[in-house]
């Protein structure tokens, strides 16, 4: 009898050891569940964009301006948050390129950059001008007149640079932001141009105490739509949610005020689900 009690003995504690692995182990497996879950409903996203005023801009270390407005209501009605980091262009641009959950505002969409991202937009219309200081006599009415001047500022890695460095320019002048671009062509005599978005032109003024009539516009180039731009690697769950919240916006209005606030006048882009895309050359 000892013996069978002492077999009884030992399966009970064997068994009471199973039930105790099996304890420790479920809080960490419903946790790890849980942990998963939040992470497809609530991803870590980071928002990235450039020194381009009136779009984005730093403000005393918080990134301000058209563009971050509309990113913040759009992840207030998607029930998200993210930090918004004004970097320079190239950086944030390889930073949307290469990184999940990472979005670049305010980005123009174009047939190059279409396989290269995933979209939410369009949140605005913009187009690219040919600037020069107020006495200069350069005329431009066509590409060959802008291969003539002196030099052409443009914007690191920004559309328009691509584009003319496709259509085989040999004058250009990158730089960082349209701050810098706007400082050197204030310096550079008037044999220069400055290609660069024209409602970003007064804000860029404004923000460097240039006088109004500083710089002439010329020759339009381009008209583009700009967007939040994500890298292939994020979900496109993710994607669609932050596309209804935006469409919610121009359907309620709320869209269109935030616009008026920093464009005045100007007409705000619709709902589109067919982008007009820039052709690449």
């Amino acid at each position: 009898m000892a013996g069978i009690g002492g077999g009884c003995r030992v399966r009970a504690i064997a068994v009471l050891t199973c039930v105790l692995c099996v304890l420790s182990i479920a809080p960490c497996q419903i946790a790890a569940a849980s942990t998963s879950s939040s992470g497809v409903d609530n991803p870590t996203l980071e928002f990235v964009t450039e020194e381009l005023p009136p779009f984005n801009f730093n403000n005393n270390g918080k990134a301000d301006g058209f563009g971050s407005e509309v990113v913040r209501e759009i992840l207030r009605r998607s029930n998200l948050s993210a930090p918004l980091t004004v970097l320079p262009w190239p950086r944030a641009y390889k930073m949307a390129q290469t990184e999940a959950n990472v979005g670049l505002y305010c980005l123009v969409r174009s047939v190059d950059r279409e396989k290269q991202f995933q979209w939410v937009g369009p949140i605005a219309n913009t187009e690219a001008r040919f600037y020069a200081n107020r006495d200069s006599t350069l005329h431009i009415d066509s590409l060959d007149d802008a291969r003539k001047a002196h030099g052409v500022i443009v914007l690191r890695e920004g559309y328009n640079a691509q584009l003319l460095e496709r259509l085989g320019f040999k004058n250009l002048w990158p730089v960082n932001n349209a701050i810098e671009g706007l400082r050197l062509l204030l310096i550079s005599g008037d044999k220069t141009l400055f290609l660069v978005a024209a409602n970003t032109v007064p804000g860029t003024m404004s923000k460097t105490g240039t006088p109004a009539d500083a710089v002439k516009p010329l020759m339009t180039l381009t008209k583009t739509q700009m967007y939040i731009g994500f890298s292939l690697d994020t979900s496109s769950t993710l994607i669609g949610r932050l596309q209804h919240s935006l469409d919610n916006m121009k359907t309620d209005g709320s869209f269109a005020a935030i616009h008026q606030k920093w464009f005045p006048g100007a007409k705000p882009p619709a709902i589109e689900r067919e982008p007009d895309l820039p052709p690449p050359d």
